[in-house]
């Protein structure tokens, strides 16, 4: 019984800025995951490196259900405007990196971004 207890007193810790690389038509969009971690509590904001058309403002999601299993995280964000949908996160960390499977999101967004990935590895790397 201690050893289980033990265990989970060493999860990662996911706090702090992350830089995806997601990959968009011939090229790839940065996208900043912030994490904040208070035991298995995660919460956080997924935002593009971009702002909205409309208003100037930063363009963000936040980050709902978000779980903490020793070194995997898992968690979703609403993407898309006129038809939101899901689109989830599952990751594994290995020391300052961690490797995300991406899965739903939107229909295809045409000429104003990627189509929704079926089944996305994207790799987020910690930055100051």
């Amino acid at each position: 019984m201690c050893l289980v207890s033990s265990a989970s007193a060493f999860a990662a810790n996911f706090s702090g800025k992350w830089a995806l690389k997601i990959p968009m038509g011939r090229g790839e969009a940065t996208v900043i995951l912030q994490l904040n971690q208070a035991g298995n509590q995660i919460s956080g904001t997924l935002a593009p490196a971009r702002l909205d058309a409309g208003s100037g403002s930063p363009v963000s999601n936040e980050v709902f259900d978000a779980k903490v299993d020793g070194d995997t995280i898992s968690f979703y964000v609403w993407r898309g405007s006129d038809q939101p949908a899901k689109q989830y996160y599952k990751g594994t960390m290995t020391e300052d990196e961690i490797q995300f499977t991406v899965t739903g999101g939107p229909a295809s967004t045409g000429n104003f971004g990627p189509p929704a990935p079926a089944n996305l590895t994207v790799k987020a790397i910690r930055v100051p």
